[in-house]
C-alpha cells in the first residue's frame, strides 16, 4: 500500500507540475506601438510559440495580457531575446509576426520559426532581405539508396550578400545553420564594412549547469521469495541506510526546469525468511545506480519536482545466502537488478549556488532476481533520499 501511494502521489505531482510549467515568465519588457514600455514578466517558451504570440503579466498577481504582432512593436526579456514585430515574405507567403533579433547593425539578423522550418533573415537598409533555411532534402547515393541531408537554401544569396566583405563571404560555404556559427560571421562582417556603427548581439549563450552532492538515505527492500515456482507467503523486508552521491545536468537553453540526474548509492541489505524458527538469511552489499529526468517547477525557493528514470542495482563483496541452523554453509548471494522508477520530491534554493533535494524514489515495476534456477526472487525498493547540492 505505501508503495502504491507514493505511486500515485509522484504521478500526481508529475502531471501538476508539468501541466502548471507549461508558462515560464522571466523578466522583461514590452515596446508598444507608442514607444511607451512596460515592465513585466513575459512567457518564455518554444521559438514557434513565442514567434506568433507574446503573454505578458507586469506582476505575478496581474492578469495575463496576450498581444499579437499587430499589437505591439517588440518584446524583451532579460534572459537575451528580442523579438521584433514583423512583416515577412517567405516563398510569397505574407505574415506578420515576431521575428527573434538575434544581431542588429548595418546587416541586421532575424529568426523565425514556422510548423515545418526554421528560417534566418538578413536585412541591410539598402538591400531586399533574403531568407535561408536548412530544409532537410532527399537525395540517392551511388548504391541507390535514399538519404536525407541538410541543404541550406539561399546559401548563394548569402554569399552575396556578404560580398562587401569576401573573406567573411566565403566563410559561409563552411557552415551548418546554426546561431553560434553565424553570429561571429554576421559580427565580423558589420566590423569590416561599417566600422563606426554599433553592431549589437541581443542572443545571449545560456551555459548548461553541473551540480553536484553527497546524498543519505533510506532504502526498504521488499523481496518475494519463489522456490520450485511457488511465492512463500510472508516476503522478507530489509530496512538500511544508504550513502551516496548524486550530479544534476541542466541545458536552461532547452528547458529552464527540466535536468537529467543520476547518482550512485550504497547500502547493506539483509533478509531474513522462511520458517520463524530457524529462518534464512540473504546478505549483500548493494550498489545501486540511477538516471532519471525530472523536472521541476523553479519559480520559487521551495520547487517541487518530479521524475522517471531507471535504476540498476548490483551485489558486490561478500554477499551471501544461508541458513541459521548451519551458518557456515552459505552460497554466494549475487545478483543484478534493473527496474524503471518514478519519483517526487522538492527543492529548496538556499542562494545562487547552493540547494537541497529531498525525494522519495520507488520501482513501478517489479523484476525478477535469479540467485540460481531454483531460486529466484520479485523485489521493490523504495527509496528517501536528502541530499546538498552545489552548482559548479
Amino acid at each position: 500500500m505505501k508503495r502504491k501511494a507514493i505511486l500515485l502521489f509522484a504521478l500526481l505531482s508529475l502531471y501538476g507540475i508539468i501541466a502548471s510549467a507549461q508558462a515560464d515568465f522571466q523578466k522583461g519588457l514590452i515596446i508598444l506601438n507608442s514607444n511607451d514600455t512596460v515592465k513585466g514578466l513575459i512567457d518564455l517558451r518554444s521559438s514557434k510559440f513565442n514567434n506568433q504570440v507574446c503573454r505578458f503579466k507586469e506582476s505575478k498577481k496581474s492578469p495575463i495580457q496576450t498581444y499579437k504582432p499587430n499589437d505591439i512593436k517588440a518584446y524583451i526579456l532579460d534572459v537575451g531575446k528580442y523579438y521584433v514585430s514583423k512583416v515577412i515574405d517567405i516563398d510569397g507567403v505574407i505574415d506578420t509576426v515576431f521575428a527573434e533579433n538575434i544581431i542588429d547593425g548595418q546587416l541586421s539578423m532575424f529568426f523565425y520559426k514556422d510548423k515545418d522550418f526554421s528560417y534566418y533573415f538578413f536585412e541591410d537598409e539598402s538591400k531586399k532581405p533574403i531568407y535561408v533555411s536548412n530544409k532537410k532534402v532527399f537525395t540517392y547515393g551511388n548504391d541507390g539508396r535514399k538519404y536525407i541531408k541538410d541543404n541550406i537554401t539561399n546559401r548563394g544569396s548569402l554569399v552575396y550578400y556578404l560580398s562587401e566583405s569576401q573573406e567573411t563571404a566565403q566563410k559561409v560555404n563552411k557552415i551548418t545553420l546554426n546561431q553560434d556559427k553565424l553570429i561571429p560571421i554576421i559580427k565580423e562582417y558589420n566590423e569590416v564594412v561599417c566600422p563606426d556603427k554599433k553592431c549589437t548581439v541581443y542572443a545571449k549563450k545560456i551555459k548548461p549547469v553541473f551540480s553536484m552532492g553527497p546524498l543519505l538515505g533510506y532504502n526498504k527492500n521488499t523481496v518475494y521469495i519463489i522456490r520450485n515456482g511457488y511465492i512463500l507467503n510472508e516476503p522478507a523486508i530489509s530496512n538500511s541506510m544508504q550513502y551516496g552521491v548524486s550530479g544534476e545536468y541542466t541545458v536552461p537553453a532547452l528547458s529552464k526546469g527540466l535536468f537529467v540526474s543520476f547518482y550512485s548509492a550504497y547500502c547493506k541489505n539483509k533478509l531474513q525468511y522462511g520458517s520463524k524458527t530457524s529462518p534464512s538469511i540473504i546478505e549483500y552489499n548493494n550498489l545501486n545506480f540511477n538516471a532519471s529526468v525530472y523536472y521541476c517547477y523553479q519559480h520559487y525557493r521551495l520547487q517541487p519536482l518530479a521524475g522517471i528514470g531507471i535504476s540498476v542495482a548490483t551485489t558486490f563483496g561478500s554477499s551471501k545466502r544461508y541458513s541459521t541452523v548451519s551458518p557456515d554453509n552459505s552460497t554466494p548471494a549475487k545478483r543484478t537488478m534493473y527496474a524503471p522508477t518514478i519519483s517526487a520530491g522538492l527543492k529548496f534554493k538556499i542562494n545562487k549556488k547552493i540547494y537541497l533535494k529531498s525525494y522519495l524514489e520507488t520501482d513501478f515495476l517489479q523484476t525478477d532476481i535469479r540467485y540460481d534456477k531454483y531460486f529466484q526472487t520479485v523485489s521493490s525498493n523504495i527509496n528517501a533520499f536528502f541530499g546538498v547540492f552545489v552548482n559548479l
